[in-house]
């Protein structure tokens, strides 16, 4: 075989943002939404202000439908208020007498206007707390009574209309200092629209605070793995070779003040504060924080690409005189991330309970922030403290700053139209080959598509077609990954029609592959060490290249097998000859093709199937190779053989 040069098998991977609910309510299994009421408290302009106490008027439970709280200003109207008071429960949240100085707000609950004495409150999770008849719940929470000891409360998985109980637990003596109750609910029915309860029959009254509930597989607060395990499984079948993190424009905020930072969202999930989200609008819990994102790396096998804060946000940033301590974060990071058990981050690490340290090559300083007035000078001291301490890091800039500046990659970003993506498969050819890319964002976008957020063929074609350019120019273009990555359908976001299509769609217990997945999955698994040169050539007779799209790599050192992505972006099946030069010999092919009935076919929660790759032997395997290729598809043809004279 000829013309073949190294390459790396993980140039495709996974760039995960906090979007459309993509951890809270996504891939973080907590299924409680809002579980320590900053949330709550944030929407109510009580987080910023010097009250200790606040009267909530808040609809009861039960209600026929989740609504956003009408007392929210137009600002926060992204907050869909998950908690509700049962009938006239009275509900405060209060700052006095916190579980901990990190996490200031709780509830309170007292009788009301309920004749019976009792008090209660209610949680709906993401659109339901969903449960499966016989699975358990891990659920743990902190209580103290207000007045005396309490003599029991209990915590019940029930319908939406309050008519069925399917698992409860009940806890005794409650006292007026703060204690953490855990249980295992095991519920008797399946209901994907469940509310968490809380209830007390003699209520004097009851302080709660950080309510949590998993799945019983993933162990109490995410002990063993906080990652809902379905979602967990389809990142794991894309087969990633790396996984950016965790953002994105969440890594920026609006304001610097509701950037994501990563030293409040590491420790115990009772001590992280959470932060609004303030580009995406819903409240974070930093349970997904950056021990969790370094978890969920190992867990897909995957190399880490951390992107870190600059001090620039959307609307204001830091000035580089002032910029050393959030120089001093970055370098701590790297320390909680890689340092030994021995020092300061890593010892907080090893509590957490990883104490081997991670590796980590990749680090990333800022996201799309090229243009503001500080950036370059902030990212210069970022990038001179990180060559000075870890010399091995390989620093990736928001845009190509030149060679006297320390950068390995820069980011290169891209959403555009169908065409113009299928077009961009020659970009990279002309590209001056001095500079290393990281295509960290890419995907079709076009307003209209009646099929957001699952995409269509068409899309996934395209974006079939662009993949091709930069394998070929693999030597440039180090590392590519699609955006966004997964999508919540109940997120406010995605119902309004504002977000691109995602790899993966879901609500609280169904997930759904796109078109574009089976894409990104396909270029992925069909990576290798050595790089192929590919030319596209049609028959005479046939139309010319155009509509065409074409990489070849070898999955291994020796070369005994090749995978060659075929891309045909047109309405007519399109007959091209492949031809492989050289000594090397091919005796047998599989071929998969990924195509469906039209440029808008898609899937769906409820026809997820629709369009999905389909595998086949090829009879006949020789040296020339005439293949049709269907309307609008992505054919990869794997190849085994040897050189001759081989076995």
């Amino acid at each position: 075989m000829e013309q073949v040069r190294p390459t790396t098998s993980k140039q495709f991977g996974i760039f995960f943002e906090e979007i459309v609910n993509a951890g809270e309510g996504g891939v973080y299994a907590e299924l409680i939404q809002d579980r320590s009421f900053e949330g709550l408290a944030f929407a109510q302009n009580f987080l910023q202000s010097s009250s200790g106490n606040i009267s909530l008027k808040l609809p009861p439970w039960p209600a026929p439908a989740p609504s956003p709280n009408a007392d929210l200003s137009k600002a926060q109207q992204g907050i869909v208020q998950p908690w509700a008071p049962v009938l006239n429960t009275s509900l405060w949240l209060s700052k006095e007498q916190p579980l901990n100085d990190k996490n200031p707000a709780h509830i309170l609950l007292l009788s009301g206007n309920n004749t019976d004495g009792s008090c209660g409150i209610v949680n709906e999770g993401f659109a339901g707390v969903p449960v499966q008849q016989g699975s358990s719940y891990a659920l743990s929470l902190y209580l103290r009574s207000l007045a005396g000891v309490l003599p029991k409360v209990t915590v019940s998985l029930q319908s939406a209309d309050g008519n069925s109980t399917y698992a409860t637990a009940t806890f005794v003596n409650i006292s007026a200092q703060w204690t953490k109750y855990k249980a295992e609910l095991r519920s008797d029915s399946t209901d994907h629209t469940a509310v968490l309860a809380i209830r007390v029959e003699k209520c004097s009254g009851l302080a709660a605070d950080v309510v949590s509930l998993f799945p019983q597989a993933n162990g109490l607060e995410g002990a063993v793995s906080p990652f809902r395990q379905d979602l967990l499984q389809m990142l794991k079948d894309l087969k990633p070779g790396f996984l950016r993190f965790p953002g994105g424009c969440y890594v920026e905020g609006t304001l610097l003040s509701n950037a994501f930072l990563w030293k409040p969202s590491v420790g115990l999930i009772e001590q992280r504060p959470g932060h609004w989200n303030g580009q995406w609008e819903y409240w974070s819990t930093d349970g997904l924080g950056l021990f969790e994102y370094m978890l969920l790396a190992e867990e897909l096998q995957a190399e880490p690409i951390w992107v870190i804060n600059n001090g620039e946000a959307h609307a204001d940033e830091v000035n580089t005189t002032f910029i050393q301590p959030w120089v001093q974060d970055a370098l701590d990071s790297v320390e909680f991330m890689t340092g030994g058990p021995n020092t300061t981050w890593g010892a907080l690490r090893a509590s957490m309970g990883h104490p081997p340290p991670w590796n980590l090559t990749y680090f990333a300083i800022g996201n799309e922030d090229c243009g503001k007035t500080f950036y370059e000078g902030n990212y210069l001291a970022f990038a001179k403290a990180l060559r000075a301490k870890y010399p091995q890091l390989r620093l990736i800039s928001n845009c190509d700053l030149g060679t006297s500046v320390p950068q390995d990659l820069y980011d290169w970003h891209w959403y555009t139209g169908t065409a113009a993506m299928f077009a961009g498969r020659f970009f990279f050819d002309v590209y001056p080959r001095d500079r290393e890319i990281f295509v960290s964002e890419y995907a079709v976008f076009e307003w209209g598509i009646q099929t957001k957020p699952f995409g269509n063929l068409g899309a996934a074609v395209a974006e079939a077609g662009f993949m091709t350019g930069m394998e070929r120019n693999a030597d440039i273009v180090k590392l590519a990954a699609f955006a966004p990555l997964l999508a919540n359908l109940n997120s406010k976001l995605v119902r309004s029609g504002g977000m691109c299509a995602s790899l993966i769609a879901y609500d609280n217990h169904r997930v759904v592959r796109t078109p574009s997945y089976y894409v990104q999955q396909a270029f992925a698994a069909n990576a290798g060490p050595k790089l192929v040169s590919t030319g596209v050539v049609t028959p005479l007779g046939e139309p010319d290249s155009d509509g065409l799209g074409a990489s070849t790599t070898c999955l291994d050192d020796s070369c005994n097998t090749i995978a060659c992505k075929l891309v045909n972006f047109s309405s007519k099946r399109r007959r091209v000859s492949l031809e492989v030069a050289g000594a090397w010999s091919p005796h047998e092919a599989t071929k998969t093709v990924l195509t469906g009935s039209s440029l808008s076919a898609s899937n769906n929660l409820d026809h997820p199937h629709q369009v999905a790759p389909n595998a086949s032997k090829l009879a006949s395997v020789g040296h020339t190779m005439t293949l049709d290729l269907e309307p609008y598809s992505l054919t990869v043809l794997q190849l085994g053989g040897a050189q001759a004279g081989g076995n």
